[in-house]
């Protein structure tokens, strides 16, 4: 289809997703209801919506197509799936969907939605964006990045609970570790949260248990080193039997402990793809253009893990949905992935 929209030869058919069902209304210019269903939002439910479609689109002689309010969230699916089936979808602002409601001057309901953004649609065309193989990648890039940021906040605001307890048991205990939430330190504070915990526990006991729980990389010598440090900052003489404050707070201690272990195991596997950001730089600075845009700000792409998922995405949805798609220059089948930026003529050689 060209850039520039023949109302008179389109169907236009706009959805408003849900999480069980679909509005659908499709019109034909200036703002002929063809279509007015409601379908279910299940793969069998967006075959019958495409069925549809198709049907009126060719007993009217129109080219189809689709307006998905927001195609993230609810809509997720069904745009993947008339992606595949190789239909034209564009995105639709909640903002813009808005607008057209109050234009038409009634409350709000579901088929009004889906009626604005079929007229959106219609008005907007060439500013709305594709919903491509490139906005998929943007968009899990996006979950990712939004799900490793409450990892790290979660860690953040324990890692604070856990120094302010610490410091009530172990006068000297940034002195134990170099980093206090490494995994050799955590283990620690998880197994003897207060100082009582150590009674009895001998030189060589604790300097074997730092060094299992480094997995080696500390040395037996470092190690035993770092017990005698240990064991001669408890102050034995000064340490009372625990008391009710004390064995609560070496309880938050633990459990403390092992969420960070675990938010830290989290964090690793979200950072787990192989490669950096030379990688983006090297296959063309419109991928970071293209998923900083939905993503944010483009600090994100100074972490190597996310920089590297944009990457990955690009790699498998653009290679995957077009997989006779010849790599080499100037071929121009590419021009189905331009949503809001020339995108064949930027990305390397690899890409064309």
């Amino acid at each position: 289809m060209s850039k520039r929209l023949g109302l008179e030869d389109v169907l236009s058919i706009g959805v408003d997703p849900h999480r069980e069902t679909l509005e659908v209304v499709g019109i034909h210019f200036p703002e002929e209801i063809l279509l007015d269903e409601t379908f279910d939002n299940t793969a069998a439910g967006h075959r019958a919506l495409l069925t549809k479609a198709k049907q009126l689109a060719s007993e009217h002689e129109l080219r189809l197509v689709f307006g998905l309010e927001e195609s993230g969230n609810y809509a997720y699916t069904l745009g993947r799936y008339l992606v595949k089936e190789s239909c034209q979808v564009k995105e639709v602002n909640l903002r813009m969907t808005n607008r057209q409601r109050d234009f038409y001057g009634q409350d709000k309901s579901d088929h009004l939605d889906a009626l604005s953004a079929a007229a959106i649609v219609m008005r907007a065309y060439d500013k709305l964006p594709n919903v491509t193989p490139v906005q998929e990648a943007t968009e899990a890039t996006r979950e990712l990045s939004r799900y490793r940021e409450q990892l790290v906040k979660e860690q953040a605001a324990n890692l604070n609970r856990l120094h302010s307890l610490l410091a009530n048991q172990y006068s000297a205990y940034k002195t134990f570790f170099s980093q206090v939430n490494g995994i050799t330190a955590l283990a620690f504070w998880a197994t003897y949260p207060t100082p009582s915990h150590l009674k009895g526990v001998t030189i060589n006991q604790l300097a074997d248990f730092v060094y299992q729980k480094s997995n080696h990389r500390l040395g037996k010598e470092a190690s035993r080193k770092k017990a005698q440090h240990i064991l001669a900052s408890c102050h034995w003489q000064n340490v009372s039997p625990p008391d009710l404050l004390s064995t609560t707070q070496g309880q938050i201690i633990r459990d403390l402990a092992q969420r960070l272990l675990q938010l830290k195991r989290s964090i690793q596997a979200v950072e787990k793809l192989p490669g950096s950001i030379a990688q983006v730089k090297e296959r063309g600075s419109i991928v970071i253009n293209e998923i900083s845009s939905i993503v944010g700000d483009s600090e994100f792409f100074h972490h190597s893990w996310l920089a590297n998922v944009a990457v990955t995405y690009l790699d498998r949805t653009l290679e995957h949905s077009h997989p006779g798609l010849r790599k080499t220059a100037n071929n121009p089948s590419l021009s189905c992935f331009t949503p809001r930026t020339e995108l064949h003529q930027s990305l390397p050689v690899r890409y064309h």
